[in-house]
């Protein structure tokens, strides 16, 4: 994995709320993971989007509206 899978995984971890069991810590933890990808992915869309006329933020939106993200 690349620095900004780590890096997202970190602040996944922070989010989570102390004292929680570890099922709720977990759950919690991937549903934040999962979050963060998949606006970073987005983000990439959009920043695709400059080098194109708007396939990027469609990629962006479909990709966000996919994983139910907003």
């Amino acid at each position: 994995m690349n620095e900004r899978i780590h890096a997202l995984a970190e602040e996944a971890k922070k989010s989570v709320p102390h004292g929680v069991t570890t099922d709720k810590w977990i759950e919690t933890y991937n549903i934040k993971l999962a979050t963060l990808i998949v606006l970073e992915c987005a983000e990439v869309a959009y920043k695709f989007d400059e080098l194109t006329i708007g396939q990027g933020y469609t990629v962006a939106k479909h990709i966000k509206k996919h994983f139910g993200v907003e």
